[in-house]
This record gives C-alpha cells, sequence and structure tokens, in this order.
C-alpha cells in the first residue's frame, strides 16, 4: 500500500469505528469508508479478523491484498479543540504516536485568499506557530517517525 502512497486506518469517533483507505492522488486525497461494529476490533486484534467490508473487498479485487496480509503498525491519537473567529474555524489538533507528539493549527475560512491572510496575521503576532507552511499530513509523520525508530534498531 505504501507504494500506492495509500494508507489504512481505523478510526474511533464519538463511539462509532470507521474503517478508512486513504489513497493520495495529485488531485487530493481519495477515500473510501466503511463502518464496522464497535466490538469487532480491538489493537489487540488481528487486521484478518475484522469483518467483511467493501473498503477490504475493493483492496483485494483492485489491488490483489488480502486482508490477512494486512499488518497492524501502531496507533496515532488526536484529540482536537474546535472554535469559530475571523470569520472561520481554527482547528488545533494534539497527536500521539509511536512515543511522540505535536501540534497542528489548521484554520478554514471562506476563500484560500481569506486563509492566507489569517495565518500570516497569526505569524505576525505569534512567529513561532508558522514552522512550515504546507506541514506533512499526519499519516506522513506516522510513518516517518516509525522509520525513524526501525533505523535507531
Amino acid at each position: 500500500m505504501k507504494e500506492r502512497n495509500a494508507a489504512l486506518r481505523i478510526r474511533l469517533k464519538e463511539d462509532e469505528m470507521t474503517l478508512t483507505l486513504k489513497i493520495k492522488m495529485e488531485d487530493g486525497a481519495h477515500e473510501k469508508h466503511d463502518r464496522i461494529p464497535l466490538e469487532s476490533w480491538s489493537t489487540e486484534t488481528p487486521l484478518s479478523a475484522l469483518p467483511d467490508a467493501t473498503v477490504l473487498s475493493w483492496l483485494e479485487e483492485e489491488w490483489g491484498i488480502s486482508k490477512s496480509s494486512l499488518l497492524h503498525l501502531g496507533t496515532l491519537s488526536t484529540h482536537r479543540a474546535t472554535w469559530n473567529s475571523n470569520d472561520g474555524s481554527y482547528f488545533l489538533d494534539h497527536s500521539e504516536y509511536l512515543g511522540t507528539s505535536d501540534f497542528e493549527l489548521e484554520f478554514e475560512g471562506s476563500s484560500t485568499s481569506h486563509v492566507n491572510l489569517v495565518l500570516k496575521q497569526l505569524a505576525k503576532t505569534y512567529p513561532f506557530l508558522l514552522q512550515n507552511d504546507d506541514p506533512s499530513p499526519k499519516v506522513k509523520r506516522f510513518f516517518d517517525r516509525k522509520k525513524s525508530l526501525q533505523e535507531k534498531m
């Protein structure tokens, strides 16, 4: 899946689990979703024990990847705070994974120029906030950390 710029995740949100296949494409990320019963999987359960799902069938039919070959590589937990201001919405994420954590501030506004203006104003007031104009997605940060840990072994 790595060679195809894809990742499979199981998200627990509001007492519901969703299996998502994320595929990074030139025009953005494409996603396929399935709800799975809450009691059907935990981090101690092999992925091969997942109930049949459209996403898993698609992986097998389109890419020849069987669910028995899937491996659980780790857990990424995100805690999110949201609020509205400056005619938009702020999202502050605290992500924890593989013995590390990071923070990410996002702003959604009415247009790209609106978002850029608000972020530039924030960067002037709080220069430490804007470390990267285009931060890596959480999944990439997770895999970069995993690779770094493996290289240290």
